[in-house]
């Protein structure tokens, strides 16, 4: 990216969703809610109560401690927001640190729902220790600390937006939900739909801002693509400690994520 930083050729690149700080929090309220009801039906109809131990078991052990990934996206997006070259370009990743904060914020909810109703289970409060220790978060961990740790902008763009982000977001919030459908929780998809949401503005966000850049400048593609190449072998391997989660399943989920990402970087000529 230093190229188009040292001739300042970034201030005519528009988010493609022009978000401002108003218009943002407007879409933001509608977003919040369409959960604000779904929580409620919730507990209105008293769903928590019919859930199988399978599925709390799920929300304990591996839902819990997914606040710790999106709270580490969180910081990632912040950082790239400190780092950007202009504030249409800080807007976007200050509005995207905010949306994974939402979703931290309604997972520590969601759980702490099940705690009412499920006292003797000590939901909440195991998480951290399960995201540090527990075999299935390490290899998704090493990868996110290592993301943090990436401090040329360029290069955590790419690990962030291109690889990690978009490999993770995929995992969690379509893979993941269909394990929970599976064992006859559907809230959960209602829940994610609206985190996916922001996914998907997310990926055109970044789409755009690549495509921007390598219309300024072309060679930027041989600059990315060895970064691009090494953070997503990580980014897939993050997901190895999911196998047993996904059962039968992992292979097959992990070829659709590929093809998913695959044809999203052909959108930007990668």
């Amino acid at each position: 990216m230093k190229p188009l930083f040292e001739r300042g050729e970034w201030h005519d690149y528009e988010d493609p969703y022009k978000l401002t700080y108003w218009t943002y929090n407007s879409m933001a309220d509608d977003n919040e809610t369409f959960l604000d009801k779904i929580y409620e039906e919730i507990v209105n109809t008293k769903y928590d109560w019919n859930l199988s131990e399978e599925v709390l078991e799920l929300y304990k052990n591996v839902y819990d401690p997914l606040r710790y990934v999106f709270h580490i996206m969180q910081m990632e997006s912040m950082y790239l927001a400190s780092m950007a070259p202009t504030s249409s370009i800080t807007n976007v990743f200050i509005f995207m640190g905010m949306d994974h904060m939402r979703r931290v914020q309604r997972i520590a909810q969601r759980v702490k729902m099940l705690d009412i109703i499920y006292p003797s289970l000590g939901f909440g409060k195991e998480a951290r220790k399960i995201f540090e220790e527990s075999p299935l978060f390490q290899l998704t961990r090493e990868v996110l600390e290592k993301m943090l740790a990436t401090y040329d902008v360029g290069e955590s763009l790419v690990a962030f937006n291109l690889a990690v982000k978009f490999v993770l977001d995929e995992l969690a919030l379509q893979h993941l939900t269909q394990q929970f459908s599976k064992m006859g929780d559907e809230m959960i998809r209602h829940i994610h739909m609206s985190f996916y949401n922001d996914t998907l503005r997310h990926r055109h966000q970044a789409q755009e801002l690549f495509k921007y850049a390598f219309s300024k400048e072309p060679s930027l593609k041989d600059v990315i693509k060895p970064w691009l190449k090494d953070w997503q072998e990580m980014a897939f391997k993050a997901t190895e400690g999911f196998r047993d989660v996904l059962k039968g399943e992992y292979d097959n989920t992990i070829k659709q994520i590929k093809k998913a990402h695959s044809e999203y970087l052909g959108g930007i000529g990668l």
